[in-house]
């Protein structure tokens, strides 16, 4: 029934599908997630490794692509230049000015699906990494040296993960621990490795999560986001997600933002009717001589009272 109401299709919200986990890098800085926030009236730009969760935030006078790419430079002139960047679909990344910024610098720059901040999950806990660490410190340069030198799950700090060593902080560390050290990078790997599989059950459990059906080039869907019509194209390289021709032109959806048209009521076949039983239903002899019926002519049935 739900299935075939346009208005309860228009309305309808996808269900969550399984976790995709991002694969863990090789070594440091080897792929970072970068996005841009709004936290008391001010803009940042913050670039996150996705290896050691080790991340930079830099303050922003003015949104643009060039000064965002003014400091992402900032960023790899201390740590390197990475192989992958992450983003979003915003201006400043789609514009042409950070295309030539990737092609110059030599990396890869990948965005996420558009309106679907949870496939750029790695850049989005981040900002709500920084955005708390801001609120609670009246000093942020402070707040941001206490979390680098914040052990995480398994026992190194993002510091100790990026840099091969601890760093200095106003906590009392004896000199023997901030010499440089050699990490178990097998053992490290396989308690990433355990943590991210814990990650992802825990995620498919809590959301109930389940695999969507497929969607065949030449379908009609709807897209919420745009309360508006489209066709399916053809199916993108990145996962779970489609091409789809909309009214305004084409665009790229995850699959959790497409919802199929309504489908075409099944018609269920007529039970054939007995004849013979319908020709032989007669009124009791009691009622053939006084038939009383209603408006809508149904027959009256008085009870029987005492078998009289």
């Amino acid at each position: 029934m739900v299935t075939t109401c346009p208005t309860c299709c228009k309305h309808r919200q996808n269900h969550a599908e399984p976790m995709i986990a991002s694969p863990l890098p090789e070594r440091p800085w080897q792929k970072i997630a970068t996005d841009l926030f709004h936290h008391n009236g001010k803009d940042y730009v913050i670039a996150v490794d996705y290896y050691s969760r080790y991340f930079e935030v830099a303050p922003l006078k003015i949104t643009t692509s060039e000064n965002v790419v003014n400091h992402l430079k900032s960023f790899f002139c201390r740590h390197g230049i990475p192989e992958i960047v992450m983003s979003d679909n915003g201006p400043q990344f789609s514009a042409a000015t950070f295309s030539k910024f990737a092609d110059e610098w030599g990396f890869t720059h990948l965005k996420s699906s558009p309106y679907y901040p949870q496939s750029n999950g790695e850049a989005e806990r981040a900002v709500k990494t920084a955005k708390s660490l801001f609120v609670k410190s009246e000093d942020p340069y402070l707040a941001l040296l206490s979390y680098r030198t914040t052990p995480l799950q398994n026992g190194h700090t993002p510091a100790e993960l990026l840099m091969g060593c601890k760093l200095r902080s106003t906590l009392p560390l004896s000199p023997e621990k901030l010499k440089p050290m050699l990490l178990d990078t097998e053992q490290l790997r396989k308690n990433k490795q355990t943590y991210k599989r814990q990650q992802t059950q825990g995620y498919n459990k809590r959301h109930r999560a389940a695999c969507l059906s497929d969607l065949s080039p030449g379908e009609t869907v709807w897209l919420p986001e745009m309360s508006s019509p489209a066709v399916v194209v053809s199916k993108s390289p990145k996962p779970r997600s489609y091409i789809v021709q909309t009214e305004k032109g084409t665009v790229r959806r995850n699959r959790r933002q497409v919802v199929p048209s309504p489908k075409e009521p099944v018609m269920r076949e007529s039970q054939p009717t007995n004849e013979s039983t319908s020709e032989n239903i007669s009124c009791p002899n009691s009622m053939s001589d006084n038939v009383v019926r209603t408006r809508s002519g149904r027959v009256v049935v008085p009870p029987n009272r005492l078998n009289l």
